[in-house]
């Protein structure tokens, strides 16, 4: 009788214990975040509540949706990101009923073969999909040829695989070759992509900024020759451009022309935020200190709001011509940090901004690690690190 007792105990426990498991499952978010886990299917079969899958992070100028949220009965995942992940996760993922909103950037094995594109598409996965990164000429070409990326926003493409996205300035790898950029220009396969970011020089670039593609685009992120940031500012197509994000290493060691063009585009007139790239290496700066002083000079963009100069090192002299020029009060932000600011060459730019003080539509001003005790008058403005 008293094990007979203990049986039923037993089965009463379990029986509990199932029932919290399940209600548990239905409220406590489930996470798989080691690098290539897939959540099996019964995990998100008895995922009611919330489901968390994040993969490990990675740096990226595009800031990724990084949880996935998993709808009670619908089987619906909503901004996924597939950094890192396996072409098996995606099959796994293929096969729930839906996938919205998916970010994917260097899944395992993916970036330089041309099968992925194949597979991503055959799997109805690329229907879904809203944000991609590939690195490998043919993979673009072959994405370029599909007929399912029609939910397509955001595109990141270069040539093949280096480290960096776009810092391997002297790496033939780093640049898109004439004929990828010539059939991602010409393509018809996403009519809805708005932000492309890629690297391109001489026919590649020609062929990207004399295509449809750039008549469509809002948001550019691109790494250049001196030369290719010139033809930026001469392309017409761009006239529809919100967000312009320049990295020219060589321009720093050059003339301020390619500075000039881009400031001054009668093609530029809808530019809403303006980025000149720059890397902790004093080679890969894309401003000068001539080239700050020709951008307070000579800017001419007026529907410019966001500007941002943060790491290119000039010191004072171009600072202080930056932060006392009149049309800087059209801007709502503004980073500055890491340009010199922080130090004791800066100190006549940080005494020239007080000076100045805070301008009527001003929403931040990234300082870096400079003294912000001088500029007291910025108050809530007032941004330690560079901004997003």
């Amino acid at each position: 009788m008293r094990l007979a007792g203990l049986a039923v105990a037993a089965l009463a426990l379990a029986i509990v214990s199932g029932v919290w498991i399940a209600a548990t499952a239905r409220t406590v978010p489930r996470r798989f975040d080691r690098p290539g886990q897939r959540p099996p299917s019964a995990a998100v079969a008895t995922c009611a509540g919330a489901c968390e899958w994040t993969a490990p992070p990675r740096s990226n100028p595009l800031p990724p949706t990084r949880w996935a949220q998993v709808a009670a009965g619908r089987g619906e995942i909503r901004g996924l990101d597939l950094t890192g992940v396996s072409r098996e996760a995606m099959r796994e993922l293929a096969r729930i009923a839906e996938v919205r909103d998916v970010t994917l950037a260097w899944p395992e094995g993916a970036h330089d073969e041309v099968g992925f594109v194949e597979d991503l598409e055959a799997s109805g996965l690329l229907a879904r999909i809203t944000q991609l990164e590939i690195a490998c000429d043919a993979c673009v070409e072959r994405l370029a040829r599909a007929r399912t990326a029609t939910r397509l926003r955001v595109l990141r493409a270069k040539g093949c695989t280096t480290d960096d996205f776009l810092e391997d300035w002297h790496d033939p790898c780093a640049w898109l070759s004439a004929r990828a950029a010539r059939r991602l220009a010409s393509s018809a396969a996403f009519p809805g992509l708005t932000d492309l970011v890629t690297s391109a020089r001489g026919p590649a670039l020609a062929a990207l900024l004399d295509g449809p593609l750039a008549a469509r685009l809002h948001g550019l992120h691109v790494m250049v020759t001196p030369a290719g940031m010139t033809a930026l500012g001469n392309a017409p197509r761009l006239g529809r451009l919100e967000r312009l994000a320049i990295h020219a290493p060589a321009v720093s060691s050059g003339s301020a022309r390619p500075v000039i063009a881009v400031v001054t585009s009668p093609h530029l007139q809808r530019l809403r935020t303006l980025t000149f790239v720059s890397a902790d290496s004093e080679g890969e700066r894309t401003l000068s200190s001539d080239g700050m002083r020709a951008l307070a000079r000579h800017m001419r963009l007026r529907s410019v709001r966001e500007l941002d100069v943060s790491g290119a090192y000039v010191g004072d002299d171009g600072l202080v011509e930056l932060v006392t020029a009149p049309w800087l009060s059209q801007l709502e932000r503004l980073d500055i940090a890491h340009t010199g600011l922080e130090d004791q060459t800066g100190a006549d730019a940080r005494a020239a901004l007080a000076v100045r003080g805070p301008w009527p539509g001003l929403r931040a001003l990234a300082i870096g690690a400079a003294d912000p005790e001088p500029l007291a008058g910025f108050g809530g403005v007032i941004v330690r690190s560079r901004l997003d």
